[in-house]
């Protein structure tokens, strides 16, 4: 894609100026001069599309280095783009969106122009002129402190260099911070995915995301029969009540076969009756009695009368921390209502 300006524009394009461009998918110029590295290409090996749908075709590529002035200090800086087409009869263009995919970091300032940061750094502006922004370049021989920002071209040729790890970092942000090395592996299945990823990716958040939780230990103290050993738990307050104006819910499950028993209360106070209707019709149903007791330490069993009631029964009660959803998984849990 080429820059579209219109003929009304204040400022027209120039055969000298080099401006920066969102449309553009690569980097593009009319001065053969500039190149510090050249390669010729076959006729019609690279064609352009202008914006207005016409065709060009490129005769070359390379590296070229401009003189660009520091925003905010005097004086200039010598700037290597590389992988920029040549094209004799065309404009000079330099595409925003390389820049941007290459790590660097673009702000626009109303009035002022397109701020190009390195590494929070503000290498160079693209100033604005109209609804146009050309590039402050100084003509003549390149002298002073060179600052190569290893801009690459979007398009893929053998001679070009490889990224490496910039590479790698690149798609491994454009998909979502996947795993490098099933980056690797993507590159022999999809097309233009380089084949030399290499690297890491050290942001904390990356890091952290990719961890997986560890297996929980092994159950030991299983119990071998039916109502030696109760877990119980209560839920609620729930904001919505039940048909029948319940807003808690407690739960009784056997560990050795799995029974569950639920009951939908009213009030928190109406556990320990409910206790004793499980304890009941459970031993009486089953044919056993009740030996151990766990809880997570909620206040619903803290009652004096409840461990009275335990203490008389000879039922020991057990206290666990409150994983009762890490540990509903592991048994399984049918509940009947």
């Amino acid at each position: 894609m080429w820059m579209a300006a219109s003929q009304k524009e204040a400022h027209a394009p120039r055969d000298n100026d080099f401006y920066l461009d969102s449309a553009c998918s690569t980097h593009v110029t009319n001065r053969r001069d500039l190149f510090i590295s050249y390669h010729e290409l076959e006729k019609g090996k690279r064609p352009v599309e202008e914006f207005e749908g016409s065709i060009r075709h490129a005769q070359g590529y390379g590296h070229i280095k401009l003189k660009v002035s520091v925003p905010n200090k005097d004086g200039y800086i010598n700037v290597t783009i590389r992988g920029v087409l040549y094209i004799p009869d065309g404009v000079n263009l330099i595409s925003q969106g390389i820049f941007m995919e290459n790590g660097l970091r673009i702000v626009a300032v109303n009035g002022y122009g397109m701020n190009i940061y390195s590494n929070r750094t503000l290498v160079t502006r693209a100033l604005q002129i109209g609804r146009m922004f050309p590039f402050d370049i100084k003509w003549d021989t390149p002298a002073g402190e060179d600052l190569n920002l290893s801009l690459i071209s979007a398009f893929k040729l053998s001679s070009q260099p490889s990224g490496g790890a910039s590479k790698s970092g690149l798609w491994h942000r454009r998909l979502g911070h996947f795993g490098i090395e099933s980056l690797r592996s993507l590159s022999s299945h999809v097309d233009g995915v380089p084949d030399s990823l290499k690297g890491s990716c050290e942001r904390t958040a990356c890091v952290k995301g990719k961890h997986s939780r560890r297996p929980s230990k092994p159950v030991t103290d299983r119990a071998k029969a039916v109502l030696e050993l109760i877990h119980s738990d209560f839920c609620g307050r729930f904001r919505t009540p039940s048909f029948g104006g319940g807003r808690y819910m407690l739960l009784f499950i056997d560990d050795a076969t799995r029974f569950t028993k639920v009951y939908i209360l009213k009030y928190k106070s109406e556990a320990f009756t409910r206790f004793k209707e499980f304890k009941a019709a459970a031993e009486k149903q089953m044919g056993y009695c009740i030996k151990r007791f766990r809880i997570d330490g909620g206040g619903e069993y803290t009652s004096n009368e409840f461990a009275k009631c335990l203490r008389g029964e000879g039922i020991i009660k057990k206290q666990r921390r409150h994983t009762l959803l890490s540990q509903m998984a592991l048994w399984s849990v049918h509940i009947e209502r």
